[in-house]
């Protein structure tokens, strides 16, 4: 059983009902379907951390501003809850679309339970990086080695701009801690 709860954004007939079915064989503590953005700060109640998964769409870029929204949230477990989309295959195009979008990782398929729950829990117990800038927030995503994929995060983190750099560390128990929070100049030095 994993102590934390899942909100699952999709079309709970369509895509969205693989995405829910393996939430519930995982064992989270909670599996509940996102109704509308008002509702979503009560969705994530009870638990000190909640993953959002999302379903696979046509275009996964339509679930930008709602991410945006959530990153922006005054709840550092909302700002800060794991989230990523789950597809059918991985396309550089939509991984392109989900870097820019900021998720914190892309599943395809097979979605079976032991392999999910492992690429999740990539998520928890170890500091993630986030950065935020006019643009952009999101999981840093300068580790990315194919050229287009950097190329997709240097669109939301120009490299003269100013960011705001955030390292975090989740925990199941304990929820979001924020571990350094910064301001850097373009060149990944720290502004005094």
């Amino acid at each position: 059983m994993i102590k934390a709860g899942a909100v699952i954004i999709g079309d709970p007939k369509g895509s969205g009902s693989a995405v829910y079915n393996v939430a519930a064989k995982i064992g989270f503590e909670f599996v509940k379907p996102y109704a509308n953005r008002p509702t979503l700060p009560l969705l994530v109640q009870g638990t000190p951390l909640s993953f959002i998964l999302f379903a696979e769409v046509a275009d996964p870029g339509v679930y930008e501003p709602l991410i945006r929204e959530i990153r922006q949230s005054s709840s550092r477990a909302l700002a800060f809850a794991p989230m990523a989309y789950f597809c059918e295959s991985i396309s550089r195009d939509i991984m392109d679309i989900c870097v820019g979008a900021g998720f914190d990782d892309v599943i395809s398929m097979p979605f079976m339970p032991e392999r999910v729950r492992a690429q999740l829990m990539q998520q928890i117990e170890a500091p993630q990086v986030y950065f935020e800038t006019s643009d952009y927030f999101g999981p840093d995503r300068r580790r990315l080695s194919a050229p287009r994929l950097a190329d997709a995060f240097l669109r939301g983190l120009p490299l003269l701009q100013s960011a705001r750099r955030i390292e975090i560390r989740r925990s199941l128990t304990t929820g979001v801690a924020i571990l350094r929070d910064e301001t850097i100049d373009g060149q990944g030095k720290a502004i005094a």
